[in-house]
């Protein structure tokens, strides 16, 4: 007689997270998780609550380990535009790869957010917030001076987008020195008062 699997929560989180990262949250089915996570759907529905949950669960443990990574990256160097350079070329580096081929999955759920339900889509803008939130402190922006940040946030989507599309090296690597660019100029303007 065989011995019985032991179900280990953090290892179907990682199989459902990988799953919903590269299909999204509409492309995958319940039986996409279960075979995934390699767990059954009752166990699922206890462990998560329903697909949302699941999702949510997946994008909360992506949020911890993305932000955080990207917060240390940001913090090893001494000016805004050389903290952002190092980002993108950590991400220009891994665009080959089949984890960097993936793109951002914080950014992808807000790609996909019009069909999540209220608890995913929260969980979406808490995670835009916290990584524009490290991004403002990057850029030494000051409190309510939200342009540059916002700025920044924008173009890093739209950036990982483009590596998710297979967008080819040297265009990625123009729209990084556009992107740093700007960075340079916004952390040279004056603040408002």
């Amino acid at each position: 007689m065989g011995r019985k699997k032991l179900y280990n929560r953090d290892d179907a989180l990682l199989a459902i997270k990988h799953h919903f990262w590269q299909y999204g949250f509409e492309a995958t089915s319940l039986l996409d998780l279960e075979r995934a996570s390699e767990l059954p759907k009752q166990t699922l529905y206890r462990e998560f609550t329903d697909k949302e949950g699941m999702y949510v669960a997946a994008l909360a443990h992506y949020q911890i380990q993305e932000v955080q990574s990207a917060n240390r990256l940001l913090k090893t160097q001494e000016n805004p535009k050389a903290r952002f350079q190092a980002l993108f070329d950590t991400i220009l580096a891994d665009a080959g790869s089949p984890s960097g081929r993936l793109g951002c999955f914080i950014c992808n759920a807000a790609a996909e957010r019009t069909n999540l339900g209220s608890q995913a889509t929260d969980q979406v803008v808490d995670a835009l917030g916290r990584l524009r939130s490290i991004f403002a402190d990057a850029l030494n922006v000051p409190s309510g001076d939200d342009y540059l940040a916002d700025s920044v946030l924008a173009g890093y989507i739209g950036f990982r987008n483009l590596v998710r599309n297979d967008w080819p090296t040297t265009n990625l690597q123009a729209v990084a020195n556009d992107l740093l660019s700007m960075i340079d100029l916004g952390a040279k303007l004056p603040r408002q008062p």
